[in-house]
């Protein structure tokens, strides 16, 4: 009996020696708080675990130092114990960095903290960011060419769309001929979810046909087609661009003399890398002024008929001037068109070779006027006499363009263009005059009667992302008259845009 009582009071002394004795009694009740700065992360995110005790703690035995704050984290297959002290505000704190390679998996992490005694804990969870599955749905990548038909020689407007936007990844596309050829490709950037970029079609040996452009952005595909077809001659005098203008400095000259060019390109861009106005001759048949060349290969003991053509370098503000002598041999009497294109813009004049000359005639000089970036529903376009720039001058041309920005919802949203007294001259209802592209073998204006006044309606048919439309007097000597002209885009929620200009003339 008395070797009992002798062993237990030895082994509550042994105990007493190995435990730790607080300065401070325990009698005075210690909470400890925990929490993590968010209940959720994702993978490489760091955790930011905190909280606070109520007083300071300090140990006597085995030797005199303060109560540590123990912090154990359990997770999948994971373990960590931390151990640290509180500052001086009561306050500790802790990072982890949540990455699998140290051993971080998916799952639900407890974290407890022990401090005097006390315990509290809390828990987090770790996993991959989720990507919801609709999002994946309504992701959406396409391209397509501002018109589905291009003359050679013509630049192809190529423009693209994507719903999700990639850091650091560019749309890749190649351009095949008719015969699977490639002829050109490219890869393009984007900033908002739109690409455009333009595609030249040399003229030379050209393939006439369907040409093919495949994308690829990311995992994406999108292609589409277009046509190379031959030019029509009378093409010639109306594919005039509202954009580019320029004069001749007489109507009529005889052999030798020099035919003086000056001219205007609105909205200049000097960055964009083709920097010359091309300027072609044509007979009054439409033939082309040509002499005998080599071809581009070399081949000096072959010949071939070389279109004659001159160039004009625009300057900063996108005038240009040049001057062509008219050649005994390439030239003779007769009436003839000048060509001048740049880029897409285009514009024709004409002139006549004679035996004398007649006194010069004076010309009538342009002035545009643009409206852009409407995204309202309802437009009202008046045309009217005014003074611009201290000139009378009187609407010729009325253009519009509408862009649909989703190539999804591009046969949702259409134009329709209305007469101030009723009458719809574009648009898909049964009364409307115009409902399909005019643009057709042998023209591409359609006539319509509109009170009394017959017009050259120009559209390019509903089912396109790039909806436009020019209206002008049949007659080159009347204008549009004082009205009022009323656009409507017909649309639910979608987005467009609509641009429109008008074309004024000066009166002599």
């Amino acid at each position: 009996m008395n070797h009992s009582i002798i062993l237990l009071l030895s082994l509550a002394l042994i105990a007493g020696m190995l435990s730790p004795a607080y300065a401070q009694t325990l009698s005075d009740p210690v909470s400890v708080s925990i929490s993590s700065d968010k209940s959720s992360y994702l993978f490489d995110d760091t955790a930011i675990i905190q909280g606070t005790v109520s007083k300071v703690i300090y140990i006597e035995k085995p030797y005199f130092q303060t109560e540590p704050i123990l912090i154990n984290i359990s997770g999948p297959n994971y373990y960590q114990s931390v151990s640290l002290y509180p500052d001086t505000n009561l306050n500790y704190e802790m990072t982890l960095k949540l990455v699998q390679v140290l051993g971080i998996g998916e799952g639900v992490y407890h974290v407890s903290v022990t401090y005097a005694g006390v315990t509290t804990d809390t828990s987090f969870s770790v996993g991959h960011e989720i990507i919801q599955e609709q999002d994946q749905t309504d992701t959406t990548f396409s391209i397509q060419t501002e018109e589905s038909e291009y003359f050679s020689g013509e630049l192809v407007m190529f423009t693209g769309s994507t719903s999700e936007i990639i850091p650091f990844e560019s749309m890749q596309f190649t351009v095949t001929d008719p015969n699977g050829k490639q002829i050109a490709s490219g890869n393009l950037f984007t900033a908002d979810g739109e690409f455009n970029t333009v595609i030249p079609v040399s003229s030379y040996n050209i393939i006439y046909g369907t040409y093919a452009i495949t994308a690829q952005y990311s995992d994406q595909t999108s292609t589409t087609t277009f046509s190379i077809v031959e030019e029509i001659i009378e093409e010639i005098d109306v594919l005039v661009s509202d954009s580019m203008h320029f004069t001749l400095d007489a109507s009529e000259y005889v052999i030798g003399d020099s035919l003086s060019i000056s001219g205007i390109i609105s909205n200049f861009d000097n960055n964009i890398y083709y920097q010359v106005v091309t300027l072609t001759f044509f007979s009054s048949d439409g033939t082309p002024v040509t002499f005998i060349g080599h071809p581009d290969d070399g081949n000096k003991s072959e010949k071939i008929n070389v279109d004659f053509t001159s160039t004009a370098v625009p300057n900063s503000a996108g005038e240009f001037t040049t001057n062509v002598r008219i050649q005994p041999i390439l030239f003779s009497e007769g009436d003839y068109v000048l060509n001048a294109k740049y880029g897409l813009l285009v514009e024709s004049k004409t002139f006549s070779i004679v035996s004398e000359k007649y006194i010069p005639v004076s010309h009538v000089r342009t002035i545009i006027e643009k409206t852009n970036r409407i995204s309202d529903d309802l437009i009202s376009i008046n045309t009217q006499e005014k003074i611009i720039e201290e000139q009378s001058v009187k609407p010729r041309v009325l253009s519009g363009s509408m862009m649909t920005m989703s190539k999804d919802a591009q046969s949702n949203v259409n134009l329709q263009v209305v007469s101030d007294s009723g009458i719809c001259i574009i648009g898909q209802s049964d009364e409307c005059l115009v409902s399909d592209s005019t643009r057709k073998p042998g023209q591409i204006f359609d006539v319509v009667n509109v009170d009394g006044l017959n017009l050259n309606v120009r559209y390019t048919g509903p089912d396109v992302r790039l909806e436009k439309f020019s209206i002008l007097p049949e007659s080159s000597t009347e204008f549009l008259p004082d009205t009022n002209w009323n656009v409507e885009v017909i649309k639910d929620d979608e987005i467009s845009r609509f641009y429109y200009k008008i074309t004024y003339k000066t009166l002599e």
